[in-house]
């Protein structure tokens, strides 16, 4: 047990880590500054303190820790941090809304909200903010230059595009839908925004009284609007001409499409409940704004509507299992009486060790998970420096730190197998 301070002050939430090799042990701090680590098995261990805005604050020695006897840590003192706050805009200086402002060797992040507006606590010695839209597909690194930033990404030019979605046939208004743009890669348009090979990011929104409104790069393309249970909304658009107004869709009229029924079991048969089940794609649950509606029962049964030919691939996840990708047969599945099967998997464990510049393992630091250009999962590596995923679905995978551009890549299979990963530092 022990006390950590800041400025002299009890310092309130702060975690403290004890560890050893593969084994480590956490507490947070109360009101009074204080922690207490209960029942860790006798040894030497490190002990760490950091909060949301420093990185690891290390006692300098390691701690003895005996059976049955109280360990005393030394006070921690901790720094003051300093508040930043900013906006994050395009070229056309309109506010850009979920960009991830961060320091990539603390744990100080924050979002942008719908002004595009960031408030940051950040470490006295820290000069410079990263930001990175995913929806925009940009990550620049801004120097702290003032408490009040404006940070100015350099995005593709975009039109703002209207639509007022109406589900059929009860014609009430749409408040949560997913938007897919594909580009049509023959427009030269596309070329500055492709130019790095990105795709087109889809996005969940939501909307007031079935209003979508959405700012979408210029050029030739495909819009589809996907809302759960009803068969999506497929129109060629071209966004290039009169940049100056919004491009109005009009009323979006989504049919209900088709209904099914299936099952969701385990590799041995058992059923799998709480599972989710939407049509779509795996990436749209990794979109901040994407709800389920549908999940499994107790006996892994389901029944999902807005089945069509543009709309049969059917996504299964669950926490600890592999994502279960299934095409729907049609007609077969829609006329037969018995409920299809889909089989999950168990899913793959994904361990990064993180090295410093010297060799040594970090605790510092941030690692991405991505699949196919989709950022599907973020996490800090441990006191040993070891970070884990658990793979959403079999496929090529990119592991990076963040901030930093170092990467790594590997295959996941079928079957459920532990995979390893080495990042190194530059900083």
């Amino acid at each position: 047990e022990g006390l950590v301070l800041r400025d002299d002050v009890p310092a309130v939430g702060v975690t403290v880590y004890a560890g050893r090799p593969r084994q480590t042990f956490t507490a947070v701090t109360g009101p009074d500054g204080r922690y207490v680590i209960r029942g860790i098995a006798p040894g030497r261990y490190r002990v760490k303190a950091r909060d949301s805005t420093m990185p690891f604050v290390s006692h300098p020695d390691a701690v003895e820790v005996t059976s049955g006897a109280t360990t005393e840590v030394a006070t921690f003192e901790l720094e003051a941090g300093r508040r930043v706050t900013g906006f994050v805009v395009d070229q056309a200086d309109r506010p850009i809304a979920g960009a991830l402002v961060f320091v990539p060797a603390s744990l100080s992040t924050a979002y942008t909200d719908d002004a595009g507006r960031f408030e940051i606590d950040v470490a006295p010695d820290v000069e410079e903010l990263q930001v990175w839209s995913a929806d925009q597909r940009v990550h620049v690194t801004e120097r702290i230059g003032r408490r009040q930033m404006e940070i100015r990404l350099d995005t593709v030019p975009r039109r703002t595009v209207r639509a007022r979605v109406i589900g059929l046939p009860s014609r009430r208004p749409i408040t949560r839908a997913v938007l897919r743009v594909t580009a049509d890669r023959s427009d030269p348009t596309w070329e500055q925004a492709l130019s790095d090979q990105r795709d087109i990011p889809s996005m969940a929104v939501e909307m007031v009284n079935g209003s979508l409104v959405a700012d979408l790069p210029i050029g030739k393309s495909r819009i589809e609007i996907s809302c759960q249970g009803f068969a999506p909304f497929v129109t060629e658009v071209d966004l290039e001409s009169d940049q100056s107004q919004p491009f109005d869709l009009g009323s979006v009229l989504l049919e209900p499409g088709a209904k099914v029924r299936g099952r969701v079991v385990g590799a041995t048969g058992q059923p799998i409940p709480g599972a989710a089940v939407w049509l779509g794609r795996e990436v749209d649950r990794f979109q901040s704004k994407f709800r389920v509606q549908v999940r499994t029962d107790s006996d892994g049964r389901f029944e999902l509507g807005g089945v069509s030919p543009r709309n049969r691939d059917l996504i299964v996840a669950s926490e600890g299992m592999s994502t279960a990708l299934y095409q729907i047969r049609i007609p077969a599945d829609l006329i037969d009486d018995a409920p299809f099967t889909v089989e999950m998997q168990p899913a793959s464990l994904i361990e990064v060790q993180v090295f410093d510049a010297a060799g040594q393992p970090t605790e510092n630091g941030v690692v991405r998970l991505q699949k196919d250009g989709t950022t599907m999962a973020f996490a800090y590596p441990d006191t040993t420096g070891r970070a884990r995923f658990m793979a959403p679905s079999a496929g090529e995978y990119v592991l990076e730190l963040f901030g930093e551009g170092v990467q790594g890549s590997l295959f996941v299979g079928q079957r459920p197998e532990r995979y390893e990963l080495t990042l190194r530092s530059e900083q």
